[in-house]
């Protein structure tokens, strides 16, 4: 069996959402699915991915309606972005190309905020785009190709 990947039950995924709405509660109204696979990234939290526990419960609202936390807000499924994928990509490579970060993923929404609030947020790109090791990857190369 793979040592690194680990079976999560119903009660160890309960617990993960409880203890990523614990880090959470100060910061935020409710636990998005986006948050809380940031605190997996991070390793803030240790669960089953985001994907593996709205699987396992149907749906994310669910999932933290059993664990007794309240769930972020629910996407907007109306919603047609304004950005095309170079434009994504130029926000991006700006943000790595401030001396003032570190490039993590963990770091976008807040510099975003203070320098470029017209920029998507960190959960948009990455449900655009992919991970963030990707996101970081393409942003150079689209620019290494101009």
């Amino acid at each position: 069996m793979d040592t690194q990947r680990r079976q999560y039950d119903r009660a160890h995924v309960i617990a993960s959402l409880r203890e990523a709405w614990s880090v959470t509660q100060d910061s935020a109204p409710g636990l998005s699915c986006a948050r809380y696979q940031e605190l997996l990234d991070t390793q803030r939290v240790a669960g089953a991915s985001a994907a593996r526990v709205v699987q396992m419960f149907g749906a994310w609202s669910k999932a933290t309606e059993q664990a007794g936390v309240p769930s972020g807000r629910r996407p907007d499924r109306t919603y047609s972005s304004h950005w095309c994928d170079a434009d994504v990509l130029a926000y991006v490579l700006r943000y790595l190309r401030d001396p003032e970060t570190s490039g993590a993923f963990a770091g976008w929404d807040e510099w975003r905020r203070s320098n470029a609030p017209q920029a998507p947020s960190g959960a948009l790109i990455r449900a655009r785009l992919g991970k963030w090791s990707t996101i970081k990857a393409l942003a150079v190369e689209t620019r290494a190709d101009h």
